[in-house]
């Protein structure tokens, strides 16, 4: 749940910087985040779970490394109502919400 939530409060802000703005961020990654948070969209970056996770950014998607199988498995059945784990790169995949495998 802890997961699921910090990247609601991700995919928020971009949201609510899109509504007022017209367009995503741009810049690096790093210069997004401060973007979000000086911006007041953000408090401050979402801190990872533990020493092998880490919250970052790839275009528009915001991305959490080291998540076990069983974690990607419960984030999967609350955001598609199934398990399964499709592979990042799967044809159909755009722009959608999900755990998925390189």
């Amino acid at each position: 749940a802890e997961t699921m939530n910090k990247g609601n409060q991700i995919q928020g802000a971009f949201e609510l910087y899109r509504a007022d703005h017209g367009s995503l961020p741009v810049g690096t990654a790093d210069e997004i985040k401060q973007t979000l948070i000086s911006s007041n969209y953000l408090k401050d970056w979402p801190a990872a779970r533990n020493a092998t996770s880490e919250w970052s950014l790839i275009n528009d998607y915001a991305t959490l490394s080291g998540l076990s199988q069983s974690q990607c498995e419960a984030i999967n059945q609350q955001m598609l109502g199934s398990p399964n784990i499709p592979a990042c790169s799967a044809a159909g995949n755009e722009g959608k919400s999900y755990c998925c495998s390189e």
